[in-house]
């Protein structure tokens, strides 16, 4: 069959025009990767600098999808591969004491179910930011890798999905501050 192919392209095309569509083909193939988002694999250099929280989509494992209007973040990417991620819930309440450490029951678990730090290392491999994680507010993570799936990056946003810590998956969207 492809002998047969290579016959009818040698009567309608010279060899010039046979490449020439040859690397049209390879344009257009890659015009349509990039467009996808998977002609190449994202590196660590287009991560770095300082993101803003614009949105966070909770699916929890029933389907439900909730959006959390209240959360607020920041990520922090730098070039020798250390990050920073904090994230809280603009309604946290304020202890009636002033002191973290007079909480009330209630205070304390409003605090822990609205924030979540992070801090360590990363890296990116093909579309997966690994967050090597040393400490932070969920010490379940401390020493651990957490994966985060980039769905789009471009020089001014990153779309990435993450396993929630309270079940289900996060969709998060941020936004490049610097």
């Amino acid at each position: 069959m492809i002998g047969f192919l290579r016959d009818i392209q040698r009567l309608l095309f010279t060899k010039e025009e046979t490449m020439n569509s040859f690397r049209i083909g390879l344009i257009v193939l890659a015009a349509l990767l990039e467009c996808t988002g998977l002609a190449q694999a994202q590196t660590a250099k287009n991560l770095v600098g300082t993101w803003s929280l614009v949105s966070n989509v909770l699916t929890r494992e029933d389907g439900t999808k909730n959006l959390n209007e209240t959360l607020k973040g920041i990520a922090m990417f730098d070039t020798g591969g250390n990050f920073i991620i904090l994230n809280s819930r603009s309604d946290l309440p304020k202890f009636q004491s002033n002191n973290r450490s007079t909480g009330t029951a209630e205070e304390n678990k409003a605090v822990v179910g609205g924030s979540l730090s992070v801090f360590g290392t990363f890296t990116v491999e093909n579309n997966d930011i690994n967050l090597k994680v040393e400490g932070g507010s969920w010490a379940a993570w401390n020493g651990t890798v957490q994966k985060r799936l980039i769905l789009s990056l471009t020089a001014d946003e990153l779309r990435y999905t993450v396993r929630g810590s309270v079940g289900g998956s996060n969709v998060n969207v941020l936004k490049r501050i610097n």
